[in-house]
């Protein structure tokens, strides 16, 4: 059993939105696990784009959070291929 008020920050490319779909298949079925394992389960989506495909009782859903790290990504990811280019 985990200590007490753990929180666990999961995040996503999109669960539990359907933007570019197969996470669902994945993520969904660990979801009623985590909730019983930790005080708190966020759910942070980096694309919080189409529907909500999944229940998201339980647990807090965190569309600023998801969608920063998102940028982050996007931007390491731009700078390390130019950085290639001008080799």
């Amino acid at each position: 059993m985990l200590k007490t008020d753990s929180h666990l920050v999961l995040i996503t490319n999109n669960y539990p939105f359907s933007h570019d779909g197969g996470e669902v298949m994945f993520v969904d079925p660990e979801v009623d696990f985590l909730i019983s394992e930790f005080d708190v389960v966020t759910i942070a989506p980096c694309h919080p784009n189409g529907t909500l495909v999944a229940n998201c009782e339980g647990i807090d859903l965190d569309v600023s959070l998801g969608y920063m790290v998102g940028l982050v990504f996007s931007f390491v990811s731009y700078h390390n291929a130019s950085a290639e280019l001008l080799k």
